[in-house]
């Protein structure tokens, strides 16, 4: 089945890139976690282009994407408006949103922005709260975006009846 490239364009002028495979209604969004590019998606997408148009999109800065002007211009909102611009660009009055990891919260983003656009959430793996604490307490993570861990709460130590040591070796005891 043949992909499509296209690029739409989001508010702040930053050029977002998506492809289309398939044909059908709803179709399906497919959005990716941190610097996944599609790799997540590769056995269930040909599938669900079987009846469904399947749209796959990048984040700003991430693969065939733009870069925004503003770095400032990196937050989970923009990502959201830059799906809802992917969407307009892509025809699509409402789609089944599919979503990994950080794609979670772009995807409830988009839901809280835009319901109207979204017939369906299928939410996977997706980071509670601070996306990149998550992601940063992960050993690739601490190297990838280093920061200052948040000490877990004490009910959570009680309950666990441990203490937890951060990657900078600070340990919080409840």
């Amino acid at each position: 089945m043949a992909r499509t490239a296209h690029h739409a364009t989001a508010a702040d002028g930053t050029p977002i890139y998506w492809s289309s495979t398939g044909r059908g209604s709803p179709a399906v969004v497919l959005t990716d976690g941190i610097g996944c590019a599609g790799w997540i998606w590769r056995a269930l997408r040909p599938k669900l282009a079987e009846d469904r148009r399947v749209i796959h999109w990048n984040y700003r800065a991430h693969g065939a994407s733009g870069a925004p002007r503003s770095p400032a211009r990196m937050t989970l909102v923009d990502c959201a408006e830059d799906l809802a611009a992917v969407l307009a660009d892509a025809r699509e009055p409402r789609a089944v949103v599919v979503a990994h990891s950080m794609g979670v919260q772009v995807a409830l983003e988009l839901h809280r922005r835009h319901p109207e656009r979204v017939a369906g959430l299928v939410l996977a793996l997706g980071a509670p709260g601070r996306l990149l604490e998550t992601f940063g307490s992960s050993p690739r993570g601490d190297g990838a975006c280093p920061h200052p861990p948040s000490p877990p709460s004490r009910a959570m130590l009680a309950s666990s009846g441990s203490s937890r040591t951060s990657s900078d070796n600070r340990t919080w005891r409840g």
